[in-house]
């Protein structure tokens, strides 16, 4: 039977432990789990753009994209700044917007965006050594993409093409930028700086549309708010996990070159009707000029912090770039939204961007028809097998961040300003 076809019901849940039937697999009950009481920060020093490192002894990194800093928080999550661009830290913090990742054990990796490299910091948060990227021709294609490393120091990270150009169909249209329909997840070895192609993830056909905004010709990309995208996640072990959007299942691949496809798993197969897809997009338009709103004061403050001359400027969300000091301050996007008819027919089972790995051995995958959303989101915990054991519901208006061993999660709660918090899956 073709997955489209698979139909269950919206799911109400009350409690922690309950046990979810879905109509046409009767045979398989997976268990909901909610958290323990959380640990919390303090409101009002990290904003919405943060990214979590957890560390082995409870410790964890946290990176703010806007404010451009470096915290160390212990396991009371009492926080520690290690580096910022105002010199008052005890490291300073790149002069763009930079991203934390895994590195050998609980060493980090901190992007330097500005100078092309990797700076190694230990688990006390002191900077060390610099490292040039494996592929040198890859760094600013990945950008503030999702990348770790495996237990051998190869780096794993996915690449997509660049877009090619399709002819305008008339002389007064502009012309459309296409990226193709995959990317590849890429496994570089920094020592060699050789690398390997180890698998192809699809991806929807992303459009770019070239207009003027301002005085500047720009290629402006156009929102879908429903992609269809494969996803992946290394493992703790250095297996490469992916989640195949088209009927739910992970492929593995093992750092032995292994490969792996388990069975489908379950998904509330849903059709998106005409009129979902208007109401989406106009959801998401809504949605982007709120966030340019927003970002735009933003901006106006980070503007001088960005050296002149620096490649690109920085993307501040919302529909807002900024360039240096030097340059024309912020431009405001204008949002552009795809065709319906380009938008997927059946909700896709990923949540674009939502797949990450716990310390365990498992994959986290926020399905798009969570029937939680209302209480809060709900993830799908899945073994090495490829197969759901559980699923682990957060409390509202949470944005998982990290998962580290022995189901503890980190979340940043937006309710009343942004706090950092921490709690344990009750099992």
């Amino acid at each position: 039977m073709h997955p489209y076809r698979l139909r269950g019901p919206l799911v109400v849940l009350v409690g922690f432990a309950l046990l979810v039937p879905w109509h046409g697999v009767t045979a398989q009950r997976i268990p909901v789990r909610t958290l323990t009481t959380v640990i919390a920060t303090d409101s009002g020093f990290l904003g919405p753009g943060v990214s979590v490192r957890a560390l082995s002894n409870g410790s964890v990194f946290v990176n703010d994209l806007l404010a451009m800093r470096l915290y160390l928080l212990d396991a009371n999550l009492k926080p520690r700044l290690v580096a910022d661009t105002s010199g008052t830290a005890p490291n300073r913090y790149p002069a763009v917007q930079s991203t934390i990742m895994p590195y050998l054990g609980d060493t980090t990796l901190l992007t330097d965006r500005s100078a092309g490299a990797y700076i190694v910091v230990d688990p006390t948060g002191k900077f060390g050594r610099t490292m040039a990227p494996p592929i040198a021709k890859d760094f600013s294609s990945l950008g503030l993409g999702i990348a770790s490393t495996d237990p051998r120091g190869r780096f794993v990270y996915r690449v997509t093409p660049r877009p090619s150009v399709r002819v305008a169909a008339t002389a007064d249209s502009p012309p459309v930028l296409i990226n193709r329909d995959s990317s590849v997840v890429i496994r570089a070895d920094f020592e060699t700086r050789s690398a390997d192609s180890v698998v192809k993830l699809g991806l929807p056909t992303q459009k770019f549309v070239a207009m003027m905004v301002g005085s500047e010709r720009m290629n402006v990309a156009a929102t879908n708010p429903l992609p269809a995208v494969d996803e992946w996640a290394l493992l703790s072990d250095g297996t490469i996990a992916v989640v195949r959007v088209g009927d739910y299942h992970v492929d593995f691949i093992r750092m032995d070159g292994t490969r792996v496809s388990a069975a489908k798993m379950v998904f509330d197969w849903k059709r998106v009707t005409d009129e979902d897809k208007q109401r989406m997009l106009d959801s998401a338009k809504a949605a982007f000029e709120a966030a340019r709103a927003r970002s735009a004061a933003a901006a106006q403050q980070m503007a001088s912090r960005i050296p002149p001359g620096a490649a690109g400027g920085v993307s501040m969300g919302g529909g807002v770039s900024i360039t240096s000091s030097g340059g024309r301050g912020p431009t405001m996007l204008p949002f552009v939204g795809v065709d319906p008819s380009e938008m997927p027919d059946y909700y896709p089972p990923i949540r674009a961007g939502t797949v990450k790995a716990d310390q365990d051995g498992n994959l986290w995958i926020l399905p798009t028809t969570s029937a939680l959303s209302a209480n809060g989101l709900a993830y799908d915990v899945v073994n090495g097998k490829g197969e759901i054991v559980e699923r682990v519901l957060l409390p509202s208006n949470r944005r998982l961040l990290a998962i580290g061993k022995g189901g503890v999660v980190y979340m940043l709660n937006s309710e009343h300003g942004f706090r950092l918090e921490r709690a344990t899956i009750i099992r």
